[in-house]
C-alpha cells in the first residue's frame, strides 16, 4: 500500500534497524532483541534464561551476497570514513540519512558484533546543516566499534557452498577480458554469474589498424 517503505519512509527503531541488519550476519536468521538474557542467583542457580528463537528472513547465500556488498559501504563508499579513523577489521553497514538532515543512521558489523547508531531529536528537527550520515553517526559507531572489538580477529563470512566468483568489468558488468581497463572479482549466487565477455572494450582504432596490416602482411 505504501511503495515508499523500500525507500525507508516508515520509522523504526533504532534496536528493530540494527537487529534487521543482523541476519546479514547471521546466515539469514533474525532474532528479536532481548536486554536480559540470562540471571542466575549467588549460587549459580538458574532463574531466567531467554528462550527466544531465530526465525529465517532471507538465505544463507543471499545474506553472504548482501554482506559482500555491504562492505564496499566500508572500505570506499559512504562510511568509508570509519577507515580514515583508523577501523583497520573487515566490516559492512548501510548509513541513512533523511529528509531535512533529520536523521541520521549507521548500523555497521564485523562477524562477531552488530552496532547500530542513530542521531536525531525526539521531536524531529535538523540536526546541523548538512548532517550527512557519514560526518554525524559513523565517527560514534567507530570509536565505539574501536573498544568493543579489540582483540578480535579480521576473519569475515565464509562463501556459502553455492556462491562462486567472476571476474567482471565494473563498467559492462559483463566478464572482463584482456582489453578492459579495469576489473573486479565479484561474488555471485551460482548459475547467476555474467557468461558473456565484455563487449564495450574493444580494440582502439590504432590497434584495429595494426591488425589490418598485419593480416595483410601475412
Amino acid at each position: 500500500a505504501v511503495p515508499s517503505l523500500a525507500l525507508g519512509s516508515g520509522e523504526v527503531t533504532l534496536a528493530s534497524l540494527t537487529a534487521a541488519y543482523a541476519a546479514f550476519a547471521d546466515g539469514g536468521l533474525v532474532r528479536k532483541p532481548v536486554f536480559i538474557r540470562r540471571v542466575e542467583d549467588s549460587r549459580g542457580t538458574l532463574l531466567f534464561e531467554s528462550l527466544e528463537t531465530a526465525s529465517r528472513a532471507t538465505s544463507p547465500t543471499t545474506a553472504f551476497l548482501m554482506s559482500a556488498m555491504l562492505a564496499d559501504v566500508v572500505n570506499t563508499g559512504t562510511a568509508s570514513r570509519s577507515r580514515q579513523l583508523g577501523f583497520t577489521l573487515p566490516a559492512a553497514g548501510k548509513t541513512g540519512t533523511t529528509n531535512d538532515f533529520h536523521d541520521a543512521w549507521f548500523v555497521g558489523y564485523t562477524p562477531t558484533l552488530v552496532t547500530g547508531v542513530w542521531v536525531g531529536f525526539d521531536a524531529p528537527r535538523t540536526i546541523l546543516r548538512n548532517g550527512f550520515a557519514a560526518d554525524v553517526a559513523v565517527p560514534l559507531w567507530t570509536r565505539f566499534m574501536s573498544t568493543a572489538a579489540r582483540g578480535d580477529t579480521s576473519a569475515w563470512f565464509a562463501p556459502p557452498p553455492d556462491v562462486t566468483t567472476a571476474t567482471i568489468c565494473p563498467v559492462s558488468g559483463k566478464r572482463a577480458t584482456s582489453r578492459c581497463d579495469q576489473s573486479r572479482v565479484e561474488y555471485f549466487a551460482r548459475g547467476t554469474e555474467p557468461a558473456e565477455d565484455c563487449d564495450l572494450h574493444t580494440a582502439g582504432p590504432l590497434r584495429k589498424l595494426l591488425a589490418l596490416f598485419g593480416a595483410r602482411g601475412q
